[in-house]
């Protein structure tokens, strides 16, 4: 019985957001108008609660627009619906926009969509975009929020594949970005053995293994 009613209540959640005839909100993208209820969007995301309740220009309107891709707020709304599909991490889709997701989750406030993106993000395995991943990454302090162990794995990604890169226009698009250029040579001396053996690196904060990190704590605190 408690199935059934579980399963009715998802389709009507389902319906709800395929059908737009009684919608009272609209989230709007640059390419895309999601036409949505407040009672089930604000019910599940602080952000659109608090767009629809503050003296914002938004709940005024009733119209809310997001800068991320159309694909990456559907998959936020599919998930303050109970609608999500996690057949989405097994499709197609460039694997960038699984980072899009995952920072849109974390800045909308939706720490359970976090996890899930999370999860899905550990097994997938080597990508073909690592340098677009990273420009972006490098972009309003994303790697912060994506955090360190995952910003050195597209690092070294990035540097197992520098004989290629520096040969075609990924190269020119990293000089375009002098963090991330700084980071990926700082990167590249450090498994240098011949740097090594003269000096060793020390990792920016948003690089740092957690390892390395309480190591650089010890020292500060014995000097």
């Amino acid at each position: 019985m408690c199935e059934e009613m579980q399963e009715a209540r998802m389709n009507i959640l389902s319906e709800m957001f395929d059908n737009d005839e009684w919608s009272d909100l609209k989230v709007q993208t640059a390419t895309y108008t999601f036409n949505v209820n407040k009672s089930v969007v604000c019910l599940t995301c602080p952000f659109f609660k608090a767009a629809c309740t503050g003296d914002w220009k938004e709940a005024r309107a009733g119209i809310i627009e997001l800068p991320e891709s159309a694909e990456t707020v559907e998959q936020l709304l599919q998930w303050c619906y109970g609608v999500f599909d996690t057949d989405y991490f097994t499709g197609s889709a460039e694997k960038l926009r699984y980072y899009e997701l995952l920072v849109a989750a974390d800045k909308y406030q939706l720490p359970s969509l976090k996890q899930e993106v999370e999860h899905w993000l550990d097994p997938l395995g080597p990508v073909s975009d690592y340098v677009e991943i990273a420009l972006w990454l490098y972009q309003e302090e994303r790697r912060q929020v994506v955090g360190a162990q995952r910003t050195r794995e597209i690092m070294e990604d990035i540097a197992a594949n520098m004989v290629e890169i520096l040969n075609d226009d990924r190269w020119e698009k990293i000089q375009e970005c002098p963090e991330l250029a700084k980071d990926l040579m700082r990167f590249v001396a450090q498994e240098s053995s011949r740097v090594n053996k003269r000096r060793r690196l020390i990792d920016p904060k948003h690089l740092r293994k957690p390892a390395q990190a309480t190591d650089n704590a010890e020292n500060a605190s014995n000097g």
